[in-house]
């Protein structure tokens, strides 16, 4: 705890001034050792046995690290722990089993691997971890019981030792008899399952108000006992917010065959279960939403008996997490997902941090609230919903109503005035039905809004990967000896063309499917700039691997033959991906020299745009110079180590593909689909996708409904507008770039019920 957090819980409580106290405390004693001073307050009776239990109770965790060896306080000793056997082994050391010989119990010992000691850093990792669980003292978090130290500075420390199984065998114990068509126990049904998730939600949620992150969540690390208590296990690369990161320069062997292995490096976990941000490697930014994350993740696999993100190799695996990439939530037995669970996996799993649940507990009152047949937040309920909802619940109360309702038809019939109000009725249904549909209707094209939203971030991610690369290279050596290709080469009668070049249909000339082109801003000498044309060659691999990515992970496993064959005859997702330097250089990717014959990137507005803006930006829509119709671009500034600008990187979607794969919303294959920037314009609307494919020049028209252009504007998240003519429109706002995705169609287009 910090004297500021202690002023704070004080402040409404006690009416005394704190900081004198403070002083009059460092005065006396010396130090500043905030848990001594809650004690003083209370021996000074300004605060009762309650709040002082309380308030040493709470606080964030924090741990001490030695310059030398760690725990160098801690005296050797002799061991209290008979050791029984071994449990298993980890990088950090062995897991044994103990008997306690003072208090005849067994525990769990774990002991720090002797050569451990050799190495500061990781011997400190092994403190840190068991003063970090120590500190965290909740019912599903195992306890610690002792640390000791031996006579050599090695150091153990013993645990609970939970009688049980992992959540990863009994998720498998239930999926292989689901697989072999055997019933589940009750106590393995889908409820109970999720009774076991909402311990953890409590584990990690009280974590993360101690300020930790666990970033190692998995059904492996998490013990269930026979007596059905759920503990999260193994610390071991927790981080404390605010502290330095002890994991970040950790350098592992990577098993391409155990994707479920827990891995170090630039990114920190295990790929199946890693956040988007954490499988980036931007552990300096990961938070309490980054655990949130792989909540979701273990909430879909509890669910559907599967693993969320799937894949054969480690590097596929974490492609899709970092890209945020999952299986749909889908049965075994092939039976449907409860809509809700759906929903509330969903947030948890959102790409966008933001747009995640902001807490554990949220994720958790969801689960609760779906355990107890309650409307959840990530899906309210329609009215058609709530309706069934209620007469699920109250079935007595539901049958007396229909008896009375029918009896009451009955009576009103025979007073010959029964006939109106039975069409009042039928109209009343009709339209409770019409805005049923309306409603679904509304979902379909938000879901397909996030669709777009997800294929744009994913090209941010990919992104990543160049400015990494460029961000490495400029700042590197210069390289001797690398070949480089000026734009000029690029011509099949050229002397010193590239080696691979070969005709390229889909870019309209030729193309190198292992080198890029370089280019020197016009008016600028080449020779003076030859370090950095050289230095930038570096980032060639970095660009082809994120064109060719663009695919999918499926990408890698196709032979490079066989993918370049595609980029140039039928194109990728990804078209161009480039760097620009601050000094003019330029190097893009495919190599094909296409560039118009006065040309400066830095003047671009693709440059431009992202030269002091932190992160990812999209540029304004616009035709390729090279004759690919219109292409969406993202750049990124490319930061040297001390933050100043080295240039730029960029990478270019073709509107093509968002055209043919996006842009319709499946269930509604006869309505028309718009896109509409801030400005009103319609960037590409499907009843004429053609335009947006050859264009050359690009002028978007506005969009010609103004009374949808007002409702949007009243309304810009989402919404539909009925209009009397017939005509619904819905709309649902993207979040990677400011545009609306707009969709219109008639009744029977949208196939919802007629207007009374």
């Amino acid at each position: 705890m910090t004297l500021d957090q202690l002023r704070e819980a004080l402040s409404a409580s006690v009416q005394v001034d704190v900081d004198a106290l403070w002083t009059r405390f460092r005065t006396d004693f010396g130090g500043g050792d905030v848990d001594a001073f809650v004690a003083y307050l209370h021996a000074h009776e300004v605060i009762n046995h309650r709040q002082m239990r309380d308030l040493l109770a709470g606080g964030e965790v924090t741990f001490t690290l030695s310059d030398g060896l760690p725990g160098v306080e801690l005296p050797a000793a002799e061991s209290r722990h008979q050791l029984l056997g071994l449990l298993g082994k980890g990088a950090m050391g062995e897991v044994h089993v103990g008997r306690d010989k003072a208090l005849h119990r067994n525990v769990a010992v774990k002991r720090m691997d002797p050569k451990l000691l050799k190495n500061h850093e990781q011997a400190k990792r092994f403190y840190q971890e068991v003063q970090i669980t120590a500190q965290l003292d909740h019912p599903s978090i195992v306890p610690i019981y002792a640390l000791e130290r031996d006579d050599k500075g090695a150091l153990s420390y013993a645990m609970k030792l939970v009688r049980g199984d992992t959540l990863e065998a009994i998720i498998k114990r239930c999926a292989d008899k689901v697989r072999a068509g055997e019933a589940l126990l009750e106590d393995e049904s889908l409820d109970e399952r999720l009774q076991l998730f909402l311990p953890i939600c409590d584990a990690l949620a009280h974590a993360h108000e101690r300020g930790v992150i666990h970033r190692d969540l998995k059904p492996e690390n998490i013990m269930v006992g026979k007596h059905h208590e759920v503990l999260v296990m193994d610390w071991g690369i927790a981080r404390v917010m605010g502290h330095r990161d002890m994991n970040e320069d950790l350098t592992i062997d990577i098993n391409e065959n155990d994707v479920a292995k827990t891995q170090a490096g630039m990114a920190i976990g295990t790929a199946p279960y890693m956040s988007p941000e954490q499988a980036q490697g931007k552990n300096d930014q990961l938070d309490g939403r980054s655990d949130l994350y792989s909540l979701g993740l273990i909430l879909q696999e509890l669910v559907c008996l599967q693993r969320a993100v799937s894949g054969k190799t480690f590097h596929q695996v974490l492609f899709r997490s970092a890209h945020g990439d999952r299986d749909a939530p889908q049965n075994l037995d092939g039976s449907p997902v409860p809509r809700e669970l759906v929903a509330i996996i969903n947030k948890a799993c959102t790409f966008h941090r933001d747009s995640r649940y902001a807490e554990v507990e949220l994720l958790a009152d969801d689960v609760r609230r779906y355990l107890r047949d309650e409307p959840v937040f990530a899906a309210p309920d329609t009215r058609v919903q709530s309706l069934q909802r209620w007469v699920s619940r109250n079935r007595g109360t539901a049958l007396a109503i229909g008896a009375g309702l029918v009896l009451l038809v009955f009576l009103v019939g025979v007073l010959t005035v029964g006939g109106s109000l039975v069409a009042l009725e039928i109209q009343r249904v009709e339209a409770l039905h019409r805005q049923e549909r309306v409603t679904e209707v509304q979902a379909s094209v938000s879901n397909q809004a996030r669709r777009i939203d997800a294929e744009l971030m994913r090209e941010e991610a990919l992104l990543q990967t160049v400015v990494f690369a460029a961000e490495q290279a400029l700042e590197g050596p210069v390289p001797e000896k690398v070949p480089v290709y000026f734009v000029d080469s690029f011509a099949m009668d050229h002397e010193d063309r590239p080696p691979d070049l070969l005709a390229a249909p889909f870019y309209g000339g030729v193309a190198s499917g292992e080198y890029g082109d370089t280019i020197v801003a016009t008016s600028l000498p080449v020779e003076p700039l030859m370090p950095t044309v050289n230095r930038l060659q570096g980032v060639t691999p970095a660009l082809r691997r994120s064109l060719r990515l663009s695919l999918g992970a499926e990408a890698l496993d196709v032979d490079d033959a066989q993918w370049q064959q595609r980029m140039r005859t039928e194109g990728l997702p990804a078209v161009w991906t480039y760097v620009g330097t601050e000094d003019g250089v330029m190097l893009g990717y495919p190599g094909a020299g296409q560039y118009p014959d006065v040309y400066d990137h830095r003047k671009m507005e693709w440059y431009q745009l992202a030269r002091g803006h932190r992160g990812p930006v999209w540029s304004s829509i616009g035709a390729d110079e090279g004759n690919m119709g219109i292409l969406l671009t993202v750049s990124q500034e490319v930061l040297g180590s001390d933050h100043k600008g080295l240039g730029v990187a960029a990478l270019d979607l073709s509107f093509t593909y968002v055209i043919d794969n996006l842009l319709d919303v499946p269930d509604l294959p006869r309505a028309e689909a718009f896109l509409v920037d801030e400005k009103g314009r319609v960037n590409v609307r499907s009843s004429i996708k053609e335009e947006a494919r050859k264009a050359q020049v690009f002028n978007p028209p506005a969009l010609p409904y103004p009374d949808v252009l007002a409702a949007m504007e009243a309304r810009p998240s989402s919404g539909v507008l009925q209009r009397q003519d017939g005509i619904t429109f819905v709309w649902s706002r993207l979040d990677t770039v400011p545009w609306t995705y707009l969709v219109r169609g008639s009744a029977e287009e949208l196939d919802l019920p007629a207007a009374n």
